[in-house]
């Protein structure tokens, strides 16, 4: 254990490899480095009819349209990302955005691994800052990046397994998300943020740009996800390749 320690604390990140590994062999492991998980359970909320002994259920994971869900039996385990995508998914900030216990800790477990292309990559943001060209650093210093979704009334009640839509849109600005429901029934969010963050006083790129300009431009009818700076302009594809010349 204190050489894995000492892997996680040198160089980030501790990567074990054992055909015979079963998934309790990985919970054991993540119960003893973590003291707390997110979970895909449902957060009580006092709503109007609270006075009569009912409470509204709003789940607390925010984000994420490409079929995030948990584990059957486990609340804190969740199937990969993008399972039924067909695009590879580029560099992002893992649940970073959460407001409340973003995740300090990030395991991953390969039960089955594919054959080929498996891989998942692991990037240094304040390294990656760095090797962004300087017009791009100065560019993501003076505007934030917005996230604009609409959800239709079948999704957004599943997602947060609420139909009270006062409570939702409370939910979601405790959240810093502007909600707002449209005339028919959908859910239009507004997520406002920027692209580099500050860790240990150095700037950090870790945002979901690029996945979310990337699936715009490769598929732009399969989603209604979008990202645009604050002022609503659009990030360009040629800001889009630097960055993602960048990256690899």
């Amino acid at each position: 254990m204190k050489t894995l320690q000492k892997d996680f604390l040198t160089q980030g990140y501790t990567l074990l490899r054992n055909a015979d590994h079963t998934l309790n062999d990985f919970i054991q492991l993540t119960e003893l480095w973590g003291e707390s998980f997110l979970q895909s359970k449902p957060l009580k909320r006092n709503t109007p009819e609270s006075k009569e002994g009912k409470q509204e259920e709003i789940h607390q994971i925010m984000g994420g349209h490409l079929g995030r869900v948990p584990l059957q039996g486990h609340s804190s385990i969740f199937l990969s990302t993008g399972a039924k995508t067909h695009f590879p998914l580029p560099l992002h900030g893992e649940l970073y955005y959460q407001r409340t216990a973003p995740p300090e800790l990030l395991c991953f477990y390969a039960q089955t691994p594919p054959h080929k292309k498996g891989e998942t990559l692991l990037c240094d943001g304040i390294l990656l800052f760095k090797a962004l060209p300087l017009f791009l650093q100065d560019l993501f210093l003076k505007k934030k990046i917005s996230y604009v979704r609409y959800s239709s009334k079948e999704t957004w009640q599943k997602e947060y397994a609420t139909q009270d839509k006062s409570a939702l849109i409370q939910f979601l600005s405790q959240n810093n998300i502007h909600g707002e429901i449209t005339q028919s029934d959908e859910l239009k969010t507004v997520f406002t943020t920027s692209a580099a963050t500050k860790i240990n006083g150095e700037h950090c790129f870790i945002n979901n740009l690029i996945p979310f300009s990337f699936r715009e431009q490769q598929e732009p009818e399969a989603t209604r996800s979008r990202v645009c700076f604050e002022n609503g302009e659009a990030v360009s594809a040629e800001i889009l390749h630097l960055i993602l010349d960048a990256a690899k």
